[in-house]
């Protein structure tokens, strides 16, 4: 059975990390991300830069001023899961990370994280995520997964707590800056193609739950990301994409046994979010219409839930799913989503502010009780694939 033991990788090409940058028309910001990538890096690492057919000369740029960065070309414009899947084809290391172009890292971000591939059921790692252009606030501490269908950021634009400074288990790690073990990626099926972007992590954390991998947070690995660079997120053609992609990633996944669990409470999640859009007059039809849009995919959703049942044969450990199922978080984004409403009409009678550029101060880990950033404790149930709970998972090593 793959990952059975506890073996170090072979060191093919004298390599352990591949770092895979896709960039579309972003010269801008490629250029600080790859002066932090080539300070900080380990020496056993390369650095992948697909260009997925930008217009603005990056790839040329790119060869005359990174002649050490490997270049992968596309001919056309495909997308994010196209553009690094494409990296990660290219990888020699047993070990990739996904970066954004607009992300920077710190010193020592990758160093420590590589060791804790050494436990083969680790599948992947998230690090802590900081946001560039604001006053402390964190970016993502990973990915987590409500039994709603609400996939969602750790910890996003709030400040550090102490729930966030311990090397923990969670559910998935974000695409904007993921370190995966590349076998792992070539068993699941690496980033859905179809998708484009979005929730395309999410999906493919499901797929590597389903194939037995964890995913540990390792708070001492930190970067900082440019949040919604690439894109506009007014646009109501991306609103409709993400809502698709999300509800994709509800129906392909979740077993029988999860789904009769869900449904309700799902119902209830995009009636919400779609009363919520619309008072906020936040392109509440293009949602609506991403969510209908998967009931002309059933062939595709039956097509992805036989896959997975492939793909789940002989796991490298016991299966489960450490989403959230209790009604708390819930109603944190509903208190959110209504002072989001109310601080928008405010702030429509008031000028345009500015929020300062703050670098975080880099934290230590620590012990400490789990608890959520309200101070109770974290509702995270460990799943098997029949819905009934497991032990809860243990922590990872430093």
């Amino acid at each position: 059975m793959p990952g059975q033991g506890r073996t170090r990788f072979s060191q093919g090409h004298g390599l352990r990390l591949s770092i895979v940058i896709p960039t579309f028309n972003g010269r801008d910001v490629l250029d600080p991300c790859l002066r932090s990538v080539m300070l900080y890096r380990p020496t056993d690492s390369e650095v992948i830069v697909v260009d997925d057919g930008s217009r603005d000369g990056s790839a040329e740029w790119l060869e005359e001023n990174y002649p050490d960065v490997r270049l992968v070309r596309l001919p056309e414009n495909r997308g994010f899961c196209v553009a690094v899947n494409a990296g990660i084809r290219a990888a020699r290391a047993p070990i990739v990370e996904t970066l954004n172009n607009d992300a920077l890292v710190t010193a020592g971000w990758a160093d420590r994280v590589l060791d804790l591939f050494d436990d083969p059921t680790v599948g992947s790692v998230a690090p802590l995520v900081w946001m560039l252009n604001a006053n402390g606030l964190v970016d993502s501490a990973g990915d987590q997964y409500h039994i709603s269908g609400w996939a969602m950021s750790r910890a996003h634009f709030m400040p550090i707590h102490p729930e966030l400074l311990e090397v923990r288990e969670i559910f998935g790690a974000c695409a904007s800056a993921g370190f995966f073990r590349r076998a792992a990626l070539e068993r699941a099926g690496a980033f859905p193609e179809q998708f484009g972007a979005y929730y395309d992590d999410v999906d493919l954390a499901f797929r590597l739950r389903w194939c037995g991998y964890r995913c540990l947070y390792a708070p001492y690995s930190q970067l900082l990301h440019r949040l919604n660079h690439s894109h506009n997120h007014r646009d109501p053609g991306l609103a409709y994409q993400m809502a698709r992609n999300e509800e994709r990633v509800f129906w392909y996944n979740l077993s029988e046994a999860l789904l009769r669990r869900a449904v309700l409470p799902h119902l209830i999640f995009i009636a919400y979010s779609a009363g919520s859009k619309l008072l906020r007059r936040d392109n509440a039809s293009a949602y609506i219409r991403g969510k209908l849009a998967v009931l002309r995919e059933l062939r595709e959703i039956r097509c992805q839930r036989e896959m997975i049942q492939r793909i789940a044969h002989q796991p490298v450990a016991p299966v489960r799913f450490p989403i959230e199922t209790g009604v708390s978080l819930l109603g944190q984004r509903m208190v959110r989503g209504l002072g989001s409403f109310f601080g928008t009409r405010r702030g429509s009678q008031s000028g345009p502010s500015s929020t300062p550029v703050h670098r975080p101060p880099l934290h230590r880990a620590r012990r400490h009780t789990p608890t959520t950033a309200a101070g109770r404790r974290n509702s995270t149930t460990p799943l098997r694939a029949d819905g009934t709970p497991t032990s809860l998972p243990g922590r990872g090593r430093r």
